[in-house]
Order: structure tokens, then C-alpha cells, then sequence
């Protein structure tokens, strides 16, 4: 067994030299009903089903529990997703909205939007007129909508996807508001959580702080813009203020275990780039839960990005140094590929402690096409790379035999696809893509917007995204509702990418101490 969230969160508090009201903290939450309330997979339960059954839309349950949330909200509603929202969830949005002032609730509504670099900007006064059409038939109204979008220069915007109603009900994991890429035909795959309790506390306070940065710089220039529509539809430059959400531990929701929401700051947001930071809650408490546990099970997009091809493979390029001051971690660099050094060395201890550790990986496909939720990782870049730290953790001592024999027996890395090995899809040939971002390891699971993966771009300085997840603790039947119902599925219907032990390419014999001191990081 791994450690307990809170011996988790104990540890991200100890390394972290962060804002802990806004960007990580323990509360306490559950999970409502059956898994079919909580466990928001999509499209959900199709992996043996001809792909021709997957009708136009499906996977409504995501719809119908956004609105659901929205529309009993009785005084705070926090909306944070990447890019333009729009297509059915959206509407879920905006029929929730609705609800709220048709029965003249006086609630507070924030949408923010994190703008991505190669989407230019939205006009949040737009937005607001297109919610002002919805409302204008409800006379009593009472609702009062903030919207606003914001990146910091070129490279840092939110990844953070999430719906936070009343400090008491949030939804959070891989999806976007984009209708269009989950409930139609050849639709991504992703998961989301549905969380009851003061965990929802968490993201309302990681939006506070984005929206502090919107305040700030709300002055109708570059790319953060924030508008506030009151209950006569009126519109303004400003935002609200802060939710008063409380700062302080609440108390635990009865019966209910605890919860911790980690978040990454990105660059520049809270300390708008003048101060290197250097933390990561999310980063510690995956290193941190891989140091205990028999297990780990992985659904991810992928595990490197790709960058410069100037490094030398197996360098580990030191976040202090080389343009790297913002990031949080250190990242390892083999073939043109670019891996979170922590998570990497957390795995490649996980597999060298004990012979029966193992792990199991689901990703998206090497191949490109279509939308193309992949960075295009050769399968041979991850095995080199977790092979080469595993024998650089072993003190060079395990042999490049006994580093593919241990890959063989306990590292599992397979494509997503539906049954019969089905990984593209019927109607334009395009490949199956996986676009979720969950680990366990034995009873604690995290679901959020963070990937496995640097959030590198080909900048100097790179940027970096911000993003909020969770890290629960699981019941015995809530474990085996996520594995069952989802995670075992997903890896019994995956493509194996078996190892070569000719994917191992660094030099045992040899090496210079220049070259030995690079691979070690000193």
C-alpha cells in the first residue's frame, strides 16, 4: 500500500515554497453515487462495440451532469477550461445558467478562459452578449456573470479544466467545453471526476488567484481581457472579487476521506516572471505516492514533448540553467524528446526497488493525423529513458540484460484502441487518440489537466501552463469501479509496444567523466 493523501500532502508542504491558500491544499470530499455519477469517462463503455455504434452525439452524461451542477447552484459558479468553449458542453454551461435565472437565484458566475498562443484572442463582451440573449427572458433575474480570458506573454496560459459550484460540488479532470471533440464521431478519449464536499473549496481558490492576475492586467491590451455583465445585463471592464471561499482547513465533510488539490502555477501568472519558481504540487505528490505502493497504472497522452534537438541525449537540463529558470522540475532529454526528470526517476526507482513492481501505461498513438492529440513520442524514447535512469539510480550497477529484462516483465506501454486492436476509426481513418491525465498507484488516483509531459514549447525561455487536479484516496469499491469500468478496459484493448532491448543505447563501458558526469546531472 502507498502512503495516505494525507502523509501525501504532508510531504507536498514540506517541499513546496508556494502560496498554499491558492494553489494546493487537503480538504475533505466523496465521490456521489455510483460510478456512473462520478467516474466521467468518454465515450464511455464502447471499447467491444462496433465503432458504427457510436452514435451522433453520445456520451450525454457529461452534458447532463455539468448542467445538473450549474443549475442548483446557490451563490458561486467557477468555469475554467482552455480556449474558445463551445458545442453541446458549452450548452450545458448555458443551460445551467439558464436554470439560475429562471428561479432569480442571486448567484455569482466566473468564466475564464486560458488562451492558447496559436488562438490569438476571444472577446469576452461578445461572450457576454451571447449569454445576455439566453437571460433576457427571465425578468426576476438575479445573476451576475464575470468572463474573462488571459496568457501571460507568449507561452503561459491555463490548461486547467474544471466547474466548481457553491465550495461543495466540482468537476475536474481532461475535458474542455469542446462539444465537438468529445460527443460527436471519432471523439478523444478523456476522463473527469465528480467530486461532492469543501474539495471543491480548492478550485475555486486556484481560481481566485487566476483571476488576480486578470485584474491586474485587465487594460484592454494584449491577450487578458475580463468583462462583468450584471443582472440588467449591463457590461464593464472589471472583474469580481475574490469568491469568499475561506482560507482556512474546513470542516471535514462527515464520513468523507481526505482530499488534496495540487495545481501548477505555470509561468509568470502569480509572480508574473519575476522570480524563479521552482514548485510543483502535482509533480511531488505523484514522486511521493510511486515511493510506497506494489502497483502504478498510468492513462496519459504521452510522456515527453519535443523541443530543440541540440541536447545530448541522457543531459539533464537543470532548471537553473539553459532558459529554464520558471520551470518547476528538471527535465531529461532523449531523442529530441523532453521528460519530467522527477516523474521519470519516481518511475524508474518504482521498477528497480522490488522484482514485482510494475507498471502499466496507456498512451495516444506515435502517428499524427486528423486533430492530433499526440507529441508524436517514439515508444523506443520511453523505454531508453526509463532504462537509462533506472541503471543511473542503480549506481551503474544493473546491466543493460538485466535493465530489458526488468522493462519485459514490469513496465507495460500500450496505444489506446477498442477491441481487435481497432486503433483508428471507421469513418476517416484517423487515429484513436487519448487525451486523459490519471494515475494510481495501489488506492490513490489523481485526475486532472496535468500531463506527464513538459508543456515545452520551441522558446527561450520555455513556457508553462497552469493546471489543477486531485489526488484522493480511493474505497475498496471505488478502486475497483476506476479499474474495472475504465482503467482495465482501456489497457486490455490496448496495442502492446513491446521493448527491444536495442532501444537501450546508452554506453555501459567506457564513458568519459565529462559524459558521466552529464547523465548523472552533476
Amino acid at each position: 500500500m502507498t502512503f495516505s493523501v494525507t502523509e501525501i500532502y504532508n510531504h507536498v508542504d514540506d517541499k513546496m515554497r508556494a502560496r498554499r491558500d491558492v494553489l494546493y491544499g487537503l480538504e475533505s470530499g466523496a465521490l456521489p453515487g455510483g460510478p456512473e455519477k462520478y467516474l466521467l469517462d468518454s465515450p464511455r463503455g464502447y471499447w467491444t462495440r462496433p465503432d458504427e455504434d457510436l452514435t451522433d452525439p453520445h456520451s450525454w452524461h457529461l452534458f447532463d451532469t455539468i448542467k445538473e451542477m450549474i443549475s442548483a447552484a446557490e451563490h458561486s459558479v467557477d468555469v475554467v477550461t482552455m480556449d474558445e468553449p463551445g458545442g453541446f458542453l458549452y450548452s450545458a454551461v448555458r443551460v445551467g445558467l439558464a436554470a439560475i435565472a429562471e428561479r432569480a437565484a442571486p448567484v455569482k458566475v466566473r468564466i475564464l478562459i486560458g488562451r492558447s498562443l496559436p488562438h490569438g484572442v476571444i472577446k469576452p463582451e461578445v461572450k457576454l452578449k451571447e449569454l445576455a440573449d439566453d437571460l433576457r427572458r427571465y425578468a426576476g433575474r438575479k445573476l451576475q456573470i464575470a468572463f474573462g480570458e488571459y496568457r501571460f506573454q507568449m507561452a503561459s496560459w491555463g490548461h486547467a479544466k474544471f466547474v466548481a459550484v457553491d465550495g461543495k460540488h466540482l468537476i475536474t479532470g481532461g475535458h474542455n467545453l469542446w462539444g465537438y471533440a468529445y460527443l460527436h464521431k471519432e471523439p478523444v478519449l478523456d476522463l473527469s471526476m465528480r467530486y461532492e464536499g469543501p474539495i471543491a473549496r480548492g478550485a475555486h481558490r486556484f481560481a481566485n488567484g487566476l483571476w488576480g492576475f486578470v485584474k491586474k492586467h485587465n487594460t484592454g491590451m494584449g491577450s487578458t481581457h475580463g468583462f462583468v455583465m450584471d443582472e440588467k445585463l449591463q457590461m464593464k471592464r472589471a472583474v469580481f472579487d475574490d469568491f469568499a471561499i475561506g482560507s482556512s482547513p474546513s470542516t471535514a465533510l462527515a464520513g468523507a476521506p481526505p482530499m488534496l488539490w495540487v495545481t501548477n502555477p505555470g509561468w509568470g501568472i502569480f509572480l508574473d516572471g519575476t522570480k524563479p519558481y521552482v514548485d510543483n504540487s502535482f509533480v511531488h505528490a505523484f514522486v511521493k505516492a510511486m515511493e510506497g505502493g506494489s502497483w502504478c497504472r498510468l492513462s496519459q497522452q504521452d510522456l515527453a514533448a519535443t523541443w530543440r534537438a541540440s541536447d545530448r541525449d541522457f543531459s539533464i537540463l537543470d532548471r537553473t540553467r539553459q532558459g529554464l529558470q520558471d520551470y518547476p522540475y528538471d527535465l531529461l532529454a532523449c531523442q529530441n524528446c523532453y521528460f519530467i526528470r522527477p516523474l521519470v526517476d519516481a518511475m524508474a526507482a518504482f521498477l528497480n526497488r522490488r522484482e514485482d513492481n510494475w507498471i502499466e501505461l496507456v498512451a495516444s498513438p506515435e502517428k499524427k493525423a486528423g486533430r492530433g492529440y499526440t507529441n508524436k513520442i517514439p515508444p523506443s524514447a520511453l523505454f531508453n529513458i526509463v532504462g537509462n535512469r533506472m541503471w543511473e539510480l542503480s549506481g551503474r550497477k544493473l546491466k543493460k540484460a538485466e535493465i530489458f529484462g526488468k522493462l519485459s516483465r514490469q513496465l507495460y506501454f500500450g496505444i489506446v484502441s477498442f477491441s481487435g486492436g481497432r486503433q483508428t476509426w471507421h469513418t476517416d481513418k484517423s487515429p484513436k487518440y487519448n487525451h486523459a491525465k490519471f494515475w494510481m498507484v495501489d488506492d490513490v488516483f489523481y485526475v486532472g489537466s496535468e500531463n506527464f509531459y513538459p508543456s515545452t514549447a520551441p522558446l527561450m525561455p520555455p513556457g508553462l501552463l497552469q493546471e489543477f487536479g486531485v489526488v484522493a484516496q480511493a474505497t475498496a469499491e471505488t478502486k475497483k469501479a476506476i479499474l474495472e469500468r475504465y482503467f482495465t478496459p482501456l489497457r486490455t484493448h490496448s496495442v502492446e509496444n513491446k521493448v527491444d532491448i536495442r532501444y537501450l543505447t546508452w554506453n555501459e563501458a567506457g564513458e568519459d567523466e565529462e559524459s558521466a558526469a552529464v547523465a548523472a546531472g552533476e
